[in-house]
C-alpha cells in the first residue's frame, strides 16, 4: 500500500497520540492527587562548612557558593526529621561532579562515587537517594561533597526526605507537566522518525519531518537526561550525563 500523502499521515499520527497522552495524563493526575504521598523538604537552619570555613546556619535554597576548587570537600549537617511513620524513608538530593559520604554520629553509613572521585574520574550529575535505615528522628546527619571538578556547584536544591516506595510517583507528580511533555516528544519523535525514514527511502520524500522528528526525539532524551527521569532505570551519573551531551549535539545538528 503506498501513501499518498506522508505529511497528511504524519499529522493525522500526531492527532492521535495527542488525544492518547491527554487521557493518560487526565488518569495519571487523578491517581497522583487521591493519592498524596509524606514529603519532608530539608532547607532552612542547615549549617554548611566549605573545608575550614563554617558559614553557620543557612537556607540552603538561598545560599550560593562561592568559587570550589577541585578537591574541595562541603559539608552540609541538619537534623533528621519525624521519620517515624515514613516506611523506608530515604534522603534524595541532587549532586553534581562531586562524590557523596553520609555520617551518622561520625559513623560514615553511606558513601558513593569515593572510587570515581579518588581517581577523579568523570562523576556527572542527578538525583541520589540515601537510605535512612541508620538514622532516627533528631539525629544529626552530615553530608560531605567532595568536588571532582572546578566551581562543579553554585547551589544545592532542598534535600528531601521521602518513602522509598513513593519517591517515584512523587517525583513525576512535583513534575508531571515536564513529564508528559517529554513523553509526547519521545513517543511523536520515535513514530515520526520510523514513518518519515520509510516515506525518504522509498518515495525520497518527507526529509524536513524526518529531521524535525529527530530534532523531537533527541530533545526529549536530552529532558530525560537533564531532568533526572532517567535515574530511576540508570543509576550510573557519568552515562547519563554523556547521553545528555550526545543528544544535545544531534538536536543541534537537527536544527
Amino acid at each position: 500500500m503506498q501513501i499518498k500523502e506522508p505529511k497528511s499521515t504524519f499529522f493525522a499520527v500526531l492527532s492521535v497520540f495527542i488525544v492518547f497522552l491527554l487521557c493518560i495524563s487526565f488518569m495519571r493526575l487523578s491517581v497522583i492527587i487521591s493519592n498524596p504521598s509524606v514529603l519532608y523538604d530539608l532547607d532552612s537552619c542547615l549549617n554548611i562548612k566549605i573545608n575550614d570555613t563554617d558559614y553557620g546556619k543557612q537556607k540552603l535554597s538561598k545560599f550560593v557558593f562561592p568559587s570550589l576548587k577541585a578537591g574541595s570537600v562541603v559539608t552540609v549537617s541538619t537534623v533528621v526529621p519525624d521519620i517515624c511513620k515514613v516506611e523506608y524513608p530515604e534522603l534524595q538530593m541532587e549532586i553534581s561532579d562531586a562524590a557523596v559520604k553520609v555520617f551518622n554520629d561520625g559513623n560514615c553509613v553511606y558513601e558513593q562515587y569515593m572510587d570515581r572521585f579518588s581517581e577523579r574520574d568523570f562523576i556527572g550529575s542527578g538525583v541520589l537517594s540515601v537510605p535512612l535505615s541508620d538514622f532516627k528522628s533528631g539525629d544529626v546527619i552530615d553530608i560531605e561533597f567532595f568536588v571532582n571538578e572546578k566551581n562543579a556547584f553554585m547551589q544545592l536544591k532542598p534535600f528531601q526526605v521521602i518513602p522509598a516506595s513513593k519517591k517515584f510517583s512523587c517525583y513525576i507528580k512535583d513534575n508531571l507537566f515536564v513529564f508528559i511533555c517529554i513523553a509526547f516528544m519521545f513517543v511523536l519523535g520515535l513514530v515520526g522518525s520510523v514513518l518519515c525514514f520509510s516515506f525518504w527511502i522509498y518515495k525520497r520524500k518527507a526529509i524536513e519531518l524526518l529531521t524535525l522528528a529527530q530534532l523531537l526525539l533527541w530533545a526529549s532524551v536530552y529532558l530525560i537526561c537533564d531532568h533526572g527521569f532517567v535515574q530511576y532505570f540508570s543509576l550510573d551519573f557519568a552515562v547519563n550525563t554523556t547521553v545528555k551531551i550526545i543528544a544535545l549535539i544531534i538536536a543541534l545538528f537537527s536544527i
